[in-house]
């Protein structure tokens, strides 16, 4: 349990939690659009 103690001590909440922040927002953007056109069938899974 020290380990996982250490490593989140030395974490940067400042500047790695915008990062995650923004990675979330990027992925949740893109399944939304994605899932759209998956059922419009407008997908061009074949291209």
């Amino acid at each position: 349990m020290n380990v996982i103690r250490e490593a989140l001590s030395q974490w940067n909440w400042y500047l790695d939690g915008w990062i995650i922040v923004a990675g979330i927002l990027c992925s949740v953007a893109t399944a939304l659009l994605g899932n759209f056109l998956v059922l419009r069938k407008m997908s061009m899974l074949g291209d």
